[in-house]
């Protein structure tokens, strides 16, 4: 055990006042204080809240007002068609795009070999971290029963 030994001031030593006055004085001090301080970063953030909410709302209205524009001035200038007769005469028939052209070179089918070797390679060492990793997690659960009991 250490004791630490303070030296004082001899002034500093001598009685100040009332010592149950001044802790109560302390006490109030820090109190009120801390009530002040909690007061002004509430009101910053709830300013800050009603001014971002505020931007909000105005940028909702102007989209609203832009958007109903767009609606009146395409609602005059657009005409739809009824599409229900032309659908069965496109599903009836189709075909692909593009027919692909499978002609692989030896230098393709060598990468793609290689890449497949690849990933059996990470597949077996993921099966062994995975195994590790259980073999971990078993024996904590054991150390942590070990504990309880």
């Amino acid at each position: 055990v250490h004791v630490i030994i303070i030296s004082f001031h001899p002034h500093f030593i001598q009685s100040c006042g009332n010592d149950v006055f001044g802790s109560i004085y302390l006490l109030v001090f820090i109190t009120i204080g801390a009530f002040i301080f909690a007061n002004l970063v509430v009101a910053v953030v709830v300013t800050n809240l009603e001014w971002a909410i505020a931007e909000q709302k105005e940028a909702e209205k102007k989209s609203k007002v832009k958007h109903n524009k767009e609606e009146e001035n395409h609602s005059t200038t657009l005409r739809t068609n009824d599409t229900s007769d032309i659908l069965p005469l496109i599903a009836g028939h189709q075909e692909p795009l593009i027919i692909p052209d499978i002609n692989p070179t030896i230098r393709s089918l060598e990468i793609y070999y290689l890449i497949l070797t690849q990933i059996e390679e990470n597949l077996v060492e993921f099966k062994q971290l995975r195994e590790k990793l259980v073999d971990i997690v078993q024996e904590v659960k054991l150390l942590s029963q070990l504990e309880e009991g």
